[in-house]
């Protein structure tokens, strides 16, 4: 039985060959690998050959295989006395399948990495479009907040200030004859004197006067702290207040801080005056002037990338300081 499959493949790997000479199991052995090396894909450019190639390549391999277990198999089945004149042949043959076997092995293993190579460039490439786009929207974001925020000021001081320059240039023209022929018309329909009817006009005046220079005050004010929040030296300062903070006195990360955190630093302290100026009307002072100066500063410093988005605690989110 074993001497049929021996001959059985040296057959096959003759005609394979197509080599009608006689030779033993091991010669054609390396014959038919050396054959086999010259049919290997990667040594043939051209797509249309290749083909033919792998297909040829996988047919030597087979081949060869069943040649290396019909060559075992005759090593085991021989007597002693036969074999060992050609022990070291059989040796060789061994040692040349398993080179085979590791050669085919790490050729699998390079298309893995190439592979995996390819799909990591990939995934990279998609992941940095992803992190442009990103910041991209953050950016567009921060500018939005930081226009939307100068807009709620200076689009009412436009108006505010026309009425005010109005008045201004009818005063420049002659505001106590204008008043006085105001006052003129109005005793005709008012029950009041015309001395109230005067004072009446000219407190009116002085009010549009007073709410135009408030709201041109507070215009400025917004627009200065839209930047300020942006600037290096207001970063650094967010730093030292972290740093110098008592609530934050034994915690065990210090580069992480929350929203509140923020929002209570550009806040400022909690003052008199402040309160008394909101109460007044003055909306620098109210949360959602300090709401929106905190989402313009968080932005910032994710857009240059200075802290990244850890977690989220009690409904708040946190944010780690890159130390890189």
């Amino acid at each position: 039985m074993g001497s049929e499959i021996e001959k059985n493949a040296i057959q096959k790997a003759k005609d394979f060959l197509e080599i009608t000479e006689e030779l033993d199991a091991i010669a054609l052995y390396d014959r038919l690998r050396d054959y086999r090396y010259s049919l290997h894909p990667d040594r043939v450019i051209d797509e249309n050959v290749k083909k033919a190639a792998e297909e040829k390549f996988k047919q030597a391999s087979a081949i060869l295989t069943n040649l290396s277990i019909a060559i075992e198999r005759e090593q085991v089945e021989k007597p002693a006395s036969e074999i060992v004149p050609y022990t070291h042949k059989y040796e060789i043959v061994r040692f040349k399948r398993h080179a085979d076997i590791a050669q085919e092995r790490i050729a699998e293993l390079e298309k893995e990495v190439e592979r995996y190579t390819s799909l990591y460039d990939f995934y990279f490439a998609q992941n940095k479009k992803l992190e442009q786009s990103l910041e991209k929207k953050q950016s567009d974001e921060s500018q939005e907040e930081r226009n939307h925020l100068k807009a709620l000021y200076a689009t009412p001081v436009k108006g505010v200030a026309a009425i005010g320059g109005v008045v201004i240039l009818l005063g420049c023209l002659g505001v106590i004859t204008q008043m006085e022929n105001v006052a003129s018309h109005l005793q005709k329909f008012s029950p009041f004197p015309e001395t109230y009817i005067s004072g009446g006009l000219f407190v009116a005046m002085l009010y549009l006067l007073i709410l135009a220079a408030k709201r041109w005050v507070e215009s400025a004010y917004i627009s200065q702290r839209a930047e300020e929040v942006c600037s290096p030296k207001y970063a650094s300062d967010f730093i030292t207040y972290l740093d110098e903070h008592p609530d934050r006195e034994g915690l065990v990360e210090t580069n992480v801080f929350t929203e509140v955190e923020a929002f209570n630093f550009i806040a400022g302290e909690n003052k008199w005056h402040k309160r008394i100026l909101g109460v007044l009307g003055f909306t620098i002072y109210r949360q959602e002037t300090t709401t929106k100066l905190s989402g313009i500063f968080l932005n910032n410093l994710l857009n240059k990338k200075l802290i990244d988005i850890s977690n989220a605690v009690n409904l708040q989110r946190v944010f780690k300081i890159k130390e890189k």
